[in-house]
């Protein structure tokens, strides 16, 4: 298995096990977490069809993913247009408000595909959970920070939210390129 094919798997991994407690209180996870481990159980939520299913994180991940295969690279202006029409077929579960509102925007043509991400103060950690896949692909940091603020842009413009991706993609480009060098 390749580097990329492990990035996907932990990714889907992550968030099928993150979706039961998405959006619940601190209250309720460290109850879930003990649920988990000594029961092997899982809370249902309504917006998916069962349990252990992935979010729109990982599927949206999946769509940069074949994006940077089909471009050599990322390029955001199809990414955008993938993602928007994927949400308007229904083919992503449990959008997030901040893609939503970003794919609505584009959907409408009021907007660029690079202006449509919706403005500071709607953080949110969609965009740096699909960004891990370019700080994987490019060579040099400056590109892997560049592309990630493009990418996070598309959809979450608040300055928290582009932060939290351009650290998460930096830290998956220091252990590639880190375990290159050893």
């Amino acid at each position: 298995m390749n580097t990329y094919q492990k990035f996907l798997i932990g990714c889907a991994l992550g968030d099928a096990l993150g979706v039961p407690v998405e959006g619940k209180t601190n209250k309720f996870t460290p109850r879930y977490g003990q649920d988990l481990i000594k029961k092997l159980t899982f809370c249902k939520r309504v917006l998916y069809n069962f349990t252990g299913q992935v979010s729109d994180d990982t599927q949206l991940t999946i769509l940069l993913a074949k994006n940077m295969i089909q471009n050599d690279g990322s390029n955001s202006e199809s990414l955008m247009d993938t993602m928007a029409h994927a949400y308007a077929k229904n083919k992503i579960d449990g959008v997030g408000t901040s893609c939503r509102l970003a794919f609505e925007n584009y959907l409408s043509n009021s907007f660029r595909y690079d202006n449509c991400g919706t403005p500071e103060g709607r953080s949110g950690n969609g965009a740096a959970i699909r960004v891990g896949l370019i700080g994987l692909y490019y060579d040099d940091e400056d590109t892997v920070i560049q592309k990630t603020v493009e990418v996070a842009s598309l959809t979450h413009r608040d300055s928290k939210a582009i932060a939290g991706a351009v650290v998460i993609s930096l830290m998956a480009h220091f252990l590639v390129t880190t375990n290159r060098k050893n």
